[in-house]
Parts: C-alpha cells; structure tokens; sequence
C-alpha cells in the first residue's frame, strides 16, 4: 500500500495493526509517518505518545522536532 502511494489504504492497514498488535509500534510508526508526510504533525505527536517506547519510536519523536523547528 505504502509503495503504490495509496494514503487511504496505508491507513486502513495501520489502524488495523495497531488493533491487533497494540505493543507492537510498528502500526503506530507508519501512521505516525504517514501523517507527517500529510503535514500532520499534532496527530502524529498523539498516535507516538500512545506508541510503545522503542528507539524507532524516539527517532520518530526527533524527526518531529526537527520539522517543528523548521516551521
């Protein structure tokens, strides 16, 4: 879904993973980057703080920082 560049498909699926697999932040980090590709970065902050603490999950974090800082 990621690759064919379908938003609403990336979305469905990360909604479901996040479902099924609560402590696993994977759902959690694609939708938090797809989301900062939408410029969406408030809805981004709040789908990582309900993520699971992980360094992929810290390096996300950062990345929004960085963006924040450049707006």
């Amino acid at each position: 879904a990621k690759k064919s560049n379908n938003n609403t498909l990336v979305e469905k699926y990360t909604d479901e993973a996040i479902k099924r697999y609560p402590t696993n932040s994977f759902g959690y980090l694609e939708k938090a980057n797809l989301l900062i590709d939408e410029g969406e970065i408030a809805q981004a902050k709040d789908i990582l703080s309900k993520a699971p603490k992980s360094a992929a999950t810290h390096s996300t974090l950062s990345r929004l920082k960085n963006i924040k800082l450049l707006h």
